[in-house]
């Protein structure tokens, strides 16, 4: 039998205050995971999508073209969740997202949502490279709200790694 102060109690009291006073790790938020970048050759547009991004805690880049957006993604050294405009100067999203998909240390690394204003049909090529990514398309003019719920799954996928 135990007596409070002596043995097992004594011991029981101990390892409680152990857990109790222990450190705990601090989980860190997904806005300190990943970055955003984006990427479109609209200022209006890439102010506009920072400043709700930033509101929301994330860290922000932009890039306003296509060839701008490759040297950064290949240059990060936190997974970027890349807002990719389809049409841009100098190297369009599509060529973008090609080359990212086509690297397979950017591709695990980086995930990308496409934005695009055009309403005409998308490539098939590019469609079926859309879906096999599983890559949403986003049509201009987008809802921030719809844009930040992306951002967000898009950064959860980042931080389980899938």
């Amino acid at each position: 039998m135990s007596t409070m102060g002596r043995g097992r109690a004594r011991l029981a009291s101990a390892t409680l205050a152990k857990e109790v006073h222990a450190p705990r790790k601090r989980k860190v938020p997904l806005q300190e995971q990943v970055r955003v970048l984006v990427a479109d050759d609209d200022v209006d547009i890439r102010q506009t999508v920072r400043a709700v991004l930033e509101d929301e805690g994330y860290q922000v880049d932009e890039a306003s073209n296509g060839k701008i957006s490759l040297e950064l993604i290949r240059a990060a050294t936190e997974p970027y969740v890349v807002v990719l405009d389809l049409m841009m100067p100098l190297l369009g999203g599509s060529a973008v997202l090609r080359a990212i998909s086509q690297d397979e240390k950017l591709s695990q690394r980086h995930t990308v949502l496409m934005v695009t204003a055009s309403t005409y049909a998308i490539e098939a090529a590019l469609s079926e490279l859309l879906q096999s990514l599983q890559i949403p398309l986003i049509r201009k003019p987008f809802d921030l709200d719809l844009l930040v719920y992306c951002v967000e799954k898009a950064a959860e996928r980042i931080a389980l790694g899938a």
